[in-house]
């Protein structure tokens, strides 16, 4: 809710579906002792809104009674006269709609944001019977005097509403994105009409807000911009140092980093996954277990070749030892070119003689 800033007991705020629209502060309108006081609040497209406004005695005129208007994109919409006597402690009243007079019937046509359609241009869009400031919600407050009954309704003229489109440039402006039109003007009842004169012809107060969307209060720096995410730094990953990436030899198959893990559990036994090591580290340990299990054969070769050789010269030795002793034996008594003679045993010098009776 707006408070005057000179007339704390003037207040007013803008009401969609029951709730006060959040307003935000308008940096140009600074100076407190000005009569206006200035907001913007946001649009929100296609929904009905209302104008409320409290009006308390306290600081007000004693002698006169209080008007307020309600002037939507520059065009008048609605007012209420309050007699100085009927005021209390406190008022209220609720602007719901762009008021006419037709036939002696008042008909009001509710407020209702709506897009603007915004077409590239350079030249001005603006109807004829619209007039500026557009983007605005203004609520005047005058005095009056001389206040009677009114006996008799003369028909009004509402005012026109925007088209619904304007140019690039009538939009650029002021970061325009509504305008407000009226529903279907429907009758309305209220107590009485009350005739009066003016005290002043300017305003003693009032209340400006400007609507706009979302994107045009970000546009215009009223509220902050939506910050770019910012993405987290990645953590390195700790892996084990990476072994030099072997050589390939031309023409070999390269393997998939699974074929080179199944290899890996067939060469060390294990059954692991393998996990945290890169490609290089896997093939590096690949190849160094290949050269183990190559260098183990080559040297089971040697050892079992060594073994061969020296129990086959071990056996041909005894072949040849063999072939000696037999050969030994052939020839023993035996004579180069004499046949065999039966060998005779006599006694040698030495030997003792037995005598068997």
């Amino acid at each position: 809710m707006a408070i005057h800033p000179r007339l704390t007991s003037l207040r007013a705020e803008v009401i969609v579906n029951g709730s006060a629209l959040r307003e935000y502060n308008d940096d140009n309108d600074n100076d407190v002792n000005t009569t206006r006081i200035s907001r913007y609040v946001e649009a929100v497209s296609n929904a009905n809104f209302e104008v409320c406004v409290t009006i308390k005695k306290e600081g007000l005129s004693k002698r006169y009674g209080v008007r307020s208007t309600v002037f939507v994109d520059g065009n008048r919409a609605h007012a209420m006269a309050l007699h100085r006597s009927k005021m209390g402690c406190q008022v209220k009243q609720t602007f719901k709609g762009v008021n006419s007079i037709v036939h002696g019937h008042i008909m009001e046509a509710a407020f209702r944001f709506y897009n603007l359609a915004i077409i590239e241009g350079e030249g001005s869009s603006l109807d004829e019977g619209v007039t500026v400031p557009l983007g605005e919600i203004e609520v005047q407050f005058h005095y009056i005097k001389n206040i009677t009954d009114s006996g008799h309704l003369v028909d009004t003229i509402p005012a026109s509403t925007p088209s619904g489109t304007i140019t690039t440039k009538d939009a650029s402006l002021e970061a325009l994105s509504h305008f407000i039109g009226g529903d279907q003007p429907k009758p309305v009842r209220y107590d009485k009409m009350l005739a009066y004169d003016l005290v002043h012809e300017k305003p003693f107060a009032k209340f400006i807000f400007k609507y706009r969307s979302r994107e045009s209060l970000k546009h215009l720096h009223i509220i902050p911009r939506t910050p770019e995410p910012v993405p987290m730094p990645l953590e390195p990953k700790q892996t084990r140092p990476t072994a030099p990436n072997p050589p390939q030899n031309e023409g070999s198959p390269v393997l998939s980093i699974e074929e080179i893990k199944v290899l890996l559990n067939h060469y060390t036994g294990k059954k692991g996954t393998w996990d945290g090591f890169d490609r290089a580290a896997l093939e590096a340990l690949l190849n160094h277990h290949k050269a183990s299990r190559s260098t183990a054969a080559n040297l089971n070769k040697e050892i079992k070749k060594e073994c061969n050789a020296t129990s086959s010269r071990g056996l041909k030795r005894s072949h040849e030892e063999t072939r000696a002793m037999s050969q030994g034996a052939a020839t023993d008594g035996l004579e180069t070119g004499a046949r065999p003679v039966k060998r005779r045993c006599l006694p040698r010098k030495g030997d003792d003689i037995i005598e068997i009776d």
